[in-house]
């Protein structure tokens, strides 16, 4: 199946620079890629307000309204894109793009260099989300989930609910062993009842984990600096 990948970029020679770039990388690796190019980038939001899913997006910041910020928003606010990259001048935005679940940053003079390392690792990852995912029983039905789409995870009674994009699944399985058996890294057990997707953590506070949906994930106050310490390593190692 062929990735499909958008770039928003309001300065077209950037725009058909990147697209060059990603076609000649795809064709290099004999990638199957569908690029979609938008000038304006509230054409990409009526495109992602239609149902339109993306593999990655690619966004330049300085945009006219809407900018980049405001695109990945509302990207994210959909979960229209399994990855968000920035295309930038300015290496100081890295720092706000944090609050969008922003994969990479690439700046515009590195583009050539860049661009087909970003295609390769996309298309590797893409690979392994395909395989991501995890069968379970609920009552006598079997539910196939992906795990990107877990948002979190919290005990009740005997059973686990899993709240995910597409809705919840109560299993009647321990935390431990579904986290055994989905086996990811972005799934952290916060707290002996609860589990968190790290890619949906928005802020860490005292004793709670702010999610990207508003839901607080609480946790033992005593471990604030344990868990502010996991995410500033997690985050650099993740964008």
């Amino acid at each position: 199946m062929a990735m499909r990948i958008a770039i928003a970029d309001d300065r077209r020679e950037d725009l058909q620079r990147a697209e060059k770039i990603l076609h000649n990388a795809a064709k290099n690796r004999k990638l199957e890629c569908e690029i979609m190019l938008y000038c304006h980038s509230g054409d990409l939001i009526w495109d992602v307000e239609d149902g339109m899913k993306f593999d990655l997006c690619l966004l330049d910041i300085e945009m006219p309204w809407p900018d980049g910020f405001a695109v990945a928003r509302e990207i994210a606010g959909k979960d229209a894109a399994h990855r968000i990259a920035f295309l930038t001048s300015h290496p100081e935005y890295s720092i706000q793009g944090y609050n969008y679940n922003i994969w990479r940053y690439i700046l515009k003079p590195e583009m050539e260099e860049r661009l087909p390392e970003l295609l390769e690792l996309a298309a590797e990852e893409e690979t392994l989300r395909v395989r991501r995912t995890v069968t379970l029983h609920m009552g006598k039905k079997l539910v196939h989930i992906d795990l990107e789409s877990i948002h979190w995870m919290h005990v009740e009674e005997k059973y686990t609910y899993i709240h995910t994009v597409n809705g919840i699944y109560k299993i009647y399985e321990p935390l431990g062993t579904l986290l055994d058996k989905m086996h990811s890294p972005d799934l952290l057990r916060a707290e002996k009842a609860y589990a968190v997707n790290c890619r949906e953590v928005q802020e860490v506070d005292i004793g709670r984990l702010l999610l990207r949906d508003g839901t607080e994930i609480p946790f033992a106050r005593k471990r604030t600096k344990e868990m502010k310490q996991y995410f500033l390593n997690y985050w650099k190692e993740n964008g």
